[in-house]
């Protein structure tokens, strides 16, 4: 077994949110955000992006004492918060 490089999921959200955060916290609520936009693709037929981070990016926290993992900030180009639903499926680790 070997450890895991990205974190993926897909994620079903209205058009107009540009943004997003995806927030991993430890311990003592020590956390880091990376913006999930720059690891998207397109939308598939049925609205859903699928997102890949590598873990490489949260390099200020220790990966072994995550215990919660968010999305963060739904907003629009203007930087503008956007109320919306956001659906999650197939959480991974790979």
């Amino acid at each position: 077994v070997r450890a895991a490089d990205h974190v993926a999921m897909r994620i079903r959200m209205p058009g107009e949110v540009a943004r997003l955060e995806l927030k991993l916290e430890g311990p003592e609520t020590v956390t880091q955000s990376v913006e999930l936009f720059g690891h998207g693709s397109d939308r598939d037929d049925d609205g859903w992006r699928t997102f890949t981070v590598p873990l490489a990016e949260f390099d200020e926290i220790d990966l072994t004492q995550v215990t919660i993992l968010g999305l963060w900030n739904p907003s629009d180009r203007a930087g503008t918060f956007v109320s919306c639903e956001v659906v999650v499926d197939d959480i991974r680790f790979e």
